[in-house]
């Protein structure tokens, strides 16, 4: 128990690992990404869901949205990168084991390439593809062990096929937007 309670505090290396992430992504300077860890680590915020012993979901939902921030701008940036794809879609896919709500993060991802697609900068074909494979068979690997799914159900509460299904549907938005070309 001793080691449980302070697996969160030990996280917030990694919550400021995935904000200097997020922030050369971003191209910032290396003065402002250190102000920006700092605030970070010093924020109110981090402090709360990073105590010792607060063992709950809020800290790990937390970094799986530090984590697709890192990993979706990283993929904006250099947008035939595979290994950026799969990572995004291994956060997006593991997100609703934490919490069944983090769904609705495949949303945010597909505003945002739906965003650069209406600008005319899309991701690529075969980017988008290993995406799409990595986000599906990610989420089926989170529903497998839940009884809703195993039985057919779609419920939105519980992990089922509802998931799938948006998973399913991200994959196919995000491919489309890698074969359509914008007028």
């Amino acid at each position: 128990m001793r080691f449980l309670g302070y697996v969160p505090s030990y996280a917030v290396a990694v919550s400021i690992a995935l904000v200097i992430l997020a922030a050369r992504a971003l191209s910032m300077s290396t003065p402002a990404t250190a102000l920006l860890a700092l605030c970070v680590a010093l924020s109110p915020l981090t402090a709360g869901m990073h105590g010792v012993g607060s063992i709950d979901h809020h800290f790990a939902e937390y970094m799986i949205i530090l984590a697709l921030m890192a990993s979706a701008l990283w993929w904006m940036r250099e947008p035939d990168s595979r290994l950026a794809g799969v990572s995004t879609a291994l956060v997006l896919g593991f997100g609703p084991a934490i919490h069944n709500g983090l769904f609705v993060l495949q949303a945010l991802l597909l505003i945002c390439i739906g965003f650069l697609w209406l600008r005319g900068d899309t991701v690529r074909r075969r980017s988008a593809s290993v995406f799409a494979l990595v986000l599906v068979v990610s989420t089926l690997a989170v529903l497998v062990p839940s009884l809703p799914f195993r039985e057919g159900r779609f419920e939105y509460y519980l992990l089922s096929w509802f998931h799938l299904y948006v998973a399913c549907c991200t994959a196919a938005f995000v491919v489309a937007f890698s074969w359509i070309v914008p007028r």
